[in-house]
């Protein structure tokens, strides 16, 4: 596994950019993470943000940039913290309704 969730258990930052993800190869045991403030999951090959991610209830920061995520989940209003979300470079075709629902968040990246 990329983390051992019982010695991260207090981890903030994760940066795991340009490493080849795809959903296959994120564990599952992510949502352990509890304190995790900030993640980057950029140039990877997520098809869509894996389930786990949502249940990050207080994540501040997320960069999904540069992957191929054509939806996202309505589990994105979990995000109750969220303040910058960057989605650039992905397969969107709309603005997810659910982001609506973030009411901290200041910054958000659709571009491409």
């Amino acid at each position: 596994a990329v983390v051992s969730t019982q010695s991260t258990g207090n981890l903030e930052t994760l940066n795991i950019a340009h490493t080849q993800r795809g959903l296959s190869n994120i564990p599952s045991e992510f949502d352990q993470l509890t304190n995790l403030r900030e993640i980057d999951l950029s140039y990877n090959k997520l098809s869509r943000v894996p389930e786990p991610i949502y249940r990050l209830e207080n994540l501040r920061r997320a960069n999904f940039s540069n992957n191929e995520i054509s939806e996202m989940s309505s589990l994105t209003e979990c995000w109750t913290e969220m303040v910058t979300l960057n989605l650039t470079g992905n397969k969107l075709k709309e603005i997810p309704a659910c982001i609506c629902k973030l009411s901290k968040l200041k910054r958000l990246y659709l571009n491409g």
